[in-house]
């Protein structure tokens, strides 16, 4: 968020904000470095203190011929060779408490089951010229408040463009997710084909459909890897007629390496409209039924 941190004058304040994060890290740190410190020097004191005990032990042993001066060699080694391993403890129980932290945070995340399930079969094709249908569809976040969308009702043809126009705030983007199901309508009913969207599976649901993100988000790899996000198996030529279409090809071609150009992570080093037409491209390659 550099760009908006400039925009509004917060560079002090996002400064700040970071040193009061870092000093209160670095005192957590400083801690944790007293106890590991002193964990070691003290390992070796108890176990030095205890050879100490096992050699006066041992000599007094020997004297009064109870055991010979082989085993008490033997039994200063075996404490020698205990101390080495304490030690490796102390660092190995350190290590593992962190690595616990960690896997918790890993753990949390791959625990997070979808609430949200398909169908385990295709539903049966129904002959009908309407590709989507919404039903008096009402959808609300979980957050709460008044309904996002309510009453909506409309129908699209194949081969019709729909346009959805409103304010800020308004819906649009929380509609057109209702289509590939990333959310569900909390009332009514929302048709592909003639069927609901629940009962497809949702990786069927969503091979039918292809999106243009509102945010252009694209991958590391090259132009080409990009573009076949929408299609793993298209060709060549399939490529280059999509880029075409989305206005791609004009700049693509410019490029030395043209559709082996690398993009960055985000495609950081390419613009924000060239971003947008490999979108829209990568899209068209889907050849979806509903775009």
């Amino acid at each position: 968020g550099v760009r908006v941190v400039r925009a509004f004058d917060k560079e002090q304040s996002e400064i700040d904000r970071f040193e009061s994060a870092n000093d209160l890290l670095t005192r957590m740190q400083l801690h944790v470095g007293h106890i590991s410190s002193l964990m070691s020097p003290l390992t070796y004191v108890i176990i030095n203190l205890a050879i100490l005990a096992l050699i006066h032990t041992g000599a007094l042993r020997v004297e009064a011929g109870v055991i010979t001066q082989g085993a008490v060699v033997a039994l200063y080694n075996y404490m020698s060779q205990i101390l080495v391993e304490l030690v490796k403890l102390a660092s190995l129980i350190i290590t593992i408490t962190k690595a616990l932290a960690c896997a918790g945070r890993v753990s949390a995340v791959l625990d997070v089951e979808s609430d949200m399930h398909g169908a385990d079969t295709m539903p049966k094709e129904i002959d009908t010229d309407e590709e989507v249908r919404f039903e008096n569809v009402e959808f609300g976040y979980a957050t709460g408040g008044e309904p996002v969308l309510s009453g909506i009702s409309f129908s699209v043809k194949k081969g019709e463009t729909m346009g959805i126009i409103g304010g800020t705030g308004s819906g649009k983007s929380s509609l057109v997710s209702l289509i590939p199901r990333f959310y569900d309508a909390t009332g009514g009913h929302v048709y592909i084909k003639g069927n609901d969207v629940k009962d497809y599976p949702l990786g069927a649901l969503r091979e039918i459909v292809g999106m243009v993100p509102q945010k252009a988000v694209l991958f590391k790899g090259t132009i080409r890897e990009n573009l076949r996000w929408g299609n793993a198996d298209a060709t060549e030529e399939e490529c280059i007629r999509m880029a075409k279409l989305a206005c791609a090809d004009e700049f693509i071609e410019r490029f030395p390496d043209k559709y082996n150009t690398w993009i960055e992570q985000g495609g950081s080093n390419v613009s924000g409209g060239q971003k947008q037409r490999l979108t829209i491209a990568r899209a068209l390659l889907r050849k979806p039924k509903v775009l």
